[in-house]
Protein backbone atom coordinates (compact mmCIF):
# COMPACT_ATOMS: atom_id res chain seq x y z
CA UNK A 1 0.00 0.00 0.00
CA UNK A 2 1.47 3.49 -0.78
CA UNK A 3 0.52 7.16 -1.66
CA UNK A 4 1.09 8.34 -5.13
CA UNK A 5 0.02 11.02 -7.75
CA UNK A 6 -2.00 10.05 -11.46
CA UNK A 7 1.05 10.84 -14.16
CA UNK A 8 -0.13 12.39 -17.22
CA UNK A 9 -3.88 12.71 -16.54
CA UNK A 10 -6.66 12.75 -18.61
CA UNK A 11 -8.18 16.66 -17.94
CA UNK A 12 -11.88 15.86 -19.60
CA UNK A 13 -12.07 12.74 -16.57
CA UNK A 14 -10.56 15.40 -13.65
CA UNK A 15 -13.83 17.08 -13.14
CA UNK A 16 -15.58 14.00 -12.36
CA UNK A 17 -13.46 12.48 -9.70
CA UNK A 18 -14.39 13.12 -5.98
CA UNK A 19 -12.67 11.81 -2.86
CA UNK A 20 -13.11 8.35 -1.64
CA UNK A 21 -13.75 7.15 -4.98
CA UNK A 22 -12.32 4.02 -6.36
CA UNK A 23 -10.55 3.93 -9.31
CA UNK A 24 -9.03 0.17 -11.81
CA UNK A 25 -5.44 -0.25 -11.35
CA UNK A 26 -4.39 -2.30 -15.15
CA UNK A 27 -1.54 -3.67 -16.77
CA UNK A 28 -2.01 -1.53 -20.22
CA UNK A 29 0.09 -1.67 -23.74
CA UNK A 30 0.75 1.80 -25.20
CA UNK A 31 2.78 2.30 -28.67
CA UNK A 32 3.93 -1.51 -27.65
CA UNK A 33 5.02 -0.63 -23.81
CA UNK A 34 3.69 -2.28 -21.11
CA UNK A 35 3.01 0.44 -18.08
CA UNK A 36 0.07 0.63 -15.07
CA UNK A 37 -2.40 2.49 -15.72
CA UNK A 38 -4.99 3.95 -13.72
CA UNK A 39 -9.13 3.64 -15.37
CA UNK A 40 -11.72 5.87 -14.62
CA UNK A 41 -15.57 4.05 -15.70
CA UNK A 42 -13.37 1.82 -18.23
CA UNK A 43 -10.80 4.86 -19.73
CA UNK A 44 -7.15 5.74 -18.88
CA UNK A 45 -7.12 8.94 -16.11
CA UNK A 46 -3.34 8.73 -16.09
CA UNK A 47 -0.14 6.75 -15.12
CA UNK A 48 1.46 6.58 -11.46
CA UNK A 49 4.74 8.79 -10.73
CA UNK A 50 6.05 6.24 -8.42
CA UNK A 51 6.58 2.51 -7.18
CA UNK A 52 5.52 1.50 -11.15
CA UNK A 53 7.77 -0.85 -11.50
CA UNK A 54 7.11 -2.81 -8.43
CA UNK A 55 3.41 -2.69 -9.33
CA UNK A 56 3.55 -4.34 -12.83
CA UNK A 57 5.81 -6.64 -11.31
CA UNK A 58 2.78 -7.41 -9.05
CA UNK A 59 0.10 -7.14 -11.63
CA UNK A 60 1.70 -9.45 -13.96
CA UNK A 61 1.72 -12.14 -11.16
CA UNK A 62 -2.02 -11.83 -11.09
CA UNK A 63 -2.27 -9.56 -7.74
CA UNK A 64 -5.13 -7.41 -8.29
CA UNK A 65 -4.74 -3.54 -6.86
CA UNK A 66 -7.41 -0.48 -6.54
CA UNK A 67 -6.96 3.36 -6.28
CA UNK A 68 -8.56 5.19 -3.79
CA UNK A 69 -8.74 9.18 -4.86
CA UNK A 70 -7.54 10.91 -1.37
CA UNK A 71 -7.51 14.52 -3.12
CA UNK A 72 -8.15 16.55 -6.05
CA UNK A 73 -6.68 19.77 -6.24
CA UNK A 74 -5.83 22.18 -9.63
CA UNK A 75 -5.39 19.20 -12.05
CA UNK A 76 -3.30 17.11 -9.67
CA UNK A 77 -4.78 13.85 -8.04
CA UNK A 78 -3.50 11.78 -5.02
CA UNK A 79 -4.50 8.36 -5.09
CA UNK A 80 -3.73 5.39 -2.36
CA UNK A 81 -3.01 1.90 -3.86
CA UNK A 82 -3.90 -0.92 -2.28
CA UNK A 83 -4.71 -4.40 -2.67
CA UNK A 84 -8.04 -5.32 -3.64
CA UNK A 85 -10.31 -6.34 -1.33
Amino acid sequence: MFVTKVANADEDLIDDLNEGMLLDVSLVIENGVESVAILFRGQILGGIMSHGFQLKSCLSNDFEFEAIVLSVSMGIITIKIQPRK
